[in-house]
């Protein structure tokens, strides 16, 4: 009998001996699991803000192409009233700018010898600014087509992100290229492919 107490006591002490580093172990696993699912947290949230940064970073863009254009009717600093539904089954170049916007005015001799260069492309300047900004511009610029006083509903309209901005418009009215002045070379190129 005693030697079944000293084994059942050896037993006790091997049992409290093994629980500690037993109950330690599994301590560790749950802290682990813990930790795991705060970094799987913090990971998914910096994932999102910077999927959110990134979106800031993408360029500001216009109308998708392929997208019909909205329908306009405005007037030209002679009083002229000059629509869309003018242009269609006809390619169509229209540019967005301002008297004011340093980029426009730098861009408007490039864009009157493009003009020169493609008669056979209708182009509209559609500009937003006072009339008598825009009339001085234009006297100032002598721009072989069209300007038309613009407004805010239809540069909100075309979603135009900022000037100069362009549109290239197919026959059918959809937009075929879209952006800002530096793509009025991608303009000629594909004028030139015709």
């Amino acid at each position: 009998m005693q030697a079944e107490n000293k084994d059942r006591k050896q037993e006790i002490v091997l049992g409290k001996e093994l629980s500690r580093p037993l109950g330690l172990l599994i301590g560790m696993i749950v802290l682990t699991v813990v930790i795991n699912s705060i970094l799987l947290i913090k990971i998914n949230q910096l994932q999102t803000t910077s999927v959110q940064m990134l979106s800031l970073l993408r360029p500001p863009h216009g109308l998708e192409i392929g997208e019909y254009i909205p329908e306009f009717t405005l007037e030209t600093i002679q009083g002229e009233r000059i629509g869309s539904a003018q242009f269609s089954g006809k390619k169509l170049l229209l540019i967005f700018s301002s008297p004011t916007c340093r980029a426009c005015q730098i861009f408007w001799p490039a864009l009157k010898d493009f003009a020169n260069r493609h008669p056979q492309l209708d182009i509209l300047l559609i500009s937003l600014g006072t009339r008598e900004e825009i009339l001085r511009m234009s006297n100032e610029q002598k721009f072989p087509f069209p300007v038309l006083i613009g407004n805010e509903k239809v540069f909100r309209d075309f979603k135009v992100p900022g000037t100069p901005y362009l549109y290239l418009i197919s026959e059918d009215q959809t937009i075929r290229l879209s952006g800002f002045s530096e793509r009025l070379v991608e303009v000629e190129l594909q004028l030139l492919e015709q």
